[in-house]
């Protein structure tokens, strides 16, 4: 097909659309279509759900893009009242959170997820995405709970199957479909445990399905394959399996990442560590997002630093133990070094020491007198500091005693302008128009702080009290929770002109716009913490994402500000109520 030829795609249905998004290599293409033609409510929610699952955290794995397009995708699945879009995307975002190894805000979002399940006999579309939370705990390494989850979904797929005589022979193919998948993942958590004779049952199960060729050589059933050879000790015929496939699928980015990835482990297992590095450098230049409880690029780097080991290449070396203590500082993936060792029955690879070693003789009596005092004053400064803190939290907690509770999601009505069509849509241009906001962590100052006309404007009374009855609607939904929010955005979706605005706020809410935005976070995150325990558990950096700041740091920064008192001293104050 000619992708330049606009003609070529015209002809496609947005259903068609839809399905070669989900099936197609270039799935990109498609979905621009999409998002050109007019679509209902339900549609925007996939057309989103696409956008944010398949694209940007599968492929570009932009994580924090993904879980915005995912949330503008559970806005208009709500509008359609299509809660099993909306369950779905929740466990996407709780698996997104998985893969960074942020274990509390996943488990948060599965309990969120079970929420929306249906409570009556499920349907269909509940069917097809059945067991698929079980994807999240499989990254944690609970792989019985993940089989048997899946085990169950086949069933009900089985059974609907069995009780729906004359279903279409489109809905079956898709039926069908969901169970290769879920097989599949089935597979992975059998090799892990190596079971192998349970992975293999499985894969013949997934070969005898009414399906086409093409369906199912899809690169998780070949991968399988080539991961069960090489655990069967069969490295020759694995080796062969992954040249075929990265021969064939040379254009296909995850397929080249996961060849060369067991190209590298088949080869050093055969002890041919030149072979054996080269196909690591290759899998590392097709770097892709590990979704399962293997973190691939950690392995990469392990492997590297072996095979560059055995060959006496101590540059090499160096280079990869770097890159290796870098990734793993940040993941903290030394939970999993033990148990990924025993599947491959390989020595653990010891991390190369090459810090520079510190002089030794240091005057250790000076430093001891020295820290001594520094110890002592800062002893002093905690004292009064702890009382000026306990002080705080009293005038705080007391303030917000008297505050009913708020509705955890945001409801919106049909009459207002919807903030997420004008302002979120997904184009060509997407990424460029919207790095500043991403990065920013307060809001729009630049904008806000060069208003020059403001001093010189005189609102009517009643234009003023126009404005802050919908400041009053704005802060009742909760929508200066979104970290895209700015003065001009606000000022369009309330329909005024952004310079009376920005006049109205300082006014009446005696700050600037960046200091009302800052303090409505602020007040909604300490409401949560108080009315809701559980949010005593989560880390500052899951706090600042829940109150629409991009980094801990800003978080903490604007809170101490707001507060006089630390985000983690608040904590635990609340926990142990100072008296």
């Amino acid at each position: 097909m000619d992708f330049d030829n606009k003609d070529s795609l015209r002809k496609y249905s947005i259903g068609d659309l839809i399905r070669k998004s989900y099936a197609e290599k270039n799935m990109k293409i498609y979905c621009d279509e999409i998002g050109k033609r007019k679509l209902s409510d339900y549609h925007k929610s996939v057309y989103y759900r696409i956008y944010g699952e398949k694209y940007y955290f599968e492929i570009v794995n932009d994580f924090d893009k993904a879980i915005t397009l995912l949330k503008i995708s559970n806005y208009y699945a709500k509008k359609a009242n299509d809660l099993t879009i909306f369950a779905s995307n929740l466990n996407i975002i709780a698996l997104i959170y998985a893969v960074q190894n942020k274990k509390e805000q996943a488990l948060f979002f599965l309990k969120e997820k079970k929420k929306f399940n249906s409570q009556e006999k499920p349907n269909y579309q509940e069917l097809l995405f059945g067991g698929d939370d079980a994807l999240t705990y499989g990254v944690f390494g609970d792989f019985d709970k993940k089989i048997k989850a899946y085990l169950k979904a086949v069933k009900d797929l089985d059974d609907y199957l069995e009780s729906e005589k004359k279903l279409p022979p489109e809905l079956i193919l898709e039926i069908n479909r969901s169970k290769r998948d879920k097989y599949s993942n089935i597979v992975e958590s059998y090799l892990l445990q190596k079971k192998l004779d349970s992975a293999s049952f499985i894969i013949k199960k997934i070969k005898n399905l009414p399906l086409s060729k093409r369906d199912l050589d899809t690169y998780n059933i070949r991968e399988n394959e080539i991961h069960l050879a090489i655990l069967q000790g069969n490295l020759d015929d694995a080796i062969q399996k992954a040249k075929k496939d990265l021969k064939e699928f040379r254009n296909n980015k995850i397929s080249v990442f996961y060849d060369s990835y067991y190209l590298a482990k088949a080869y050093n297992l055969k002890k041919n560590f030149k072979t054996s590095l080269y196909y690591c450098e290759q899998a590392l230049l097709s770097k892709t997002i590990s979704l399962g409880f293997i973190n691939h690029e950690l392995e990469l780097y392990k492997l590297a630093m072996d095979n560059a080991d055995k060959l006496g290449n101590d540059s090499s070396y160096i280079k990869y133990s770097k890159l290796y203590h870098k990734v793993n500082k940040n993941f903290d993936y030394n939970a999993k070094t033990s148990f990924i060792t025993k599947l491959y029955n390989q020595d653990q690879i010891k991390p190369l020491q090459y810090e520079l070693n510190q002089r030794k003789n240091k005057n250790y009596y000076l430093l001891g007198i020295v820290s001594f005092l520094l110890l002592t004053g800062y002893f002093l400064w905690r004292l009064i500091k702890s009382k000026e803190g306990k002080k705080k939290f009293l005038e705080i907690t007391e303030r917000f005693r008297q505050k009913e509770n708020k509705d955890q999601y945001i409801e919106t009505d049909s009459t207002d302008k919807e903030i997420v069509d004008q302002h979120l849509e997904i184009d060509s241009s997407v990424s460029a128009n919207k790095e500043n906001t991403n990065q920013n962590l307060e809001v729009d100052r630049v904008e806000t702080d060069s208003i020059s006309k403001e001093s010189a404007i005189t609102l009517a009374p009643e234009k003023e009290q126009e404005i802050l009855k919908k400041l009053a609607k704005f802060e009742n939904k909760e929508q200066f929770l979104s970290p895209n929010i700015s003065l001009s955005v606000l000022a369009a979706s309330l329909n005024v002109n952004s310079n009376y605005l920005s006049v109205t706020i300082k006014k009446h809410k005696k700050t600037n716009f960046n200091g009302y935005i800052n303090q409505l976070r602020i007040d909604y995150i300490i409401q949560k913490m108080t009315q809701h325990p559980e949010y005593l558990t989560y880390k500052i950096s899951y706090l600042a994402e829940e109150c629409g700041f991009a980094s801990h740091t800003t978080f903490t920064r604007i809170f101490i500000e707001k507060t006089g008192i630390s985000p983690s001293k608040f904590i635990s104050y609340l926990q142990s109520p100072p008296k």
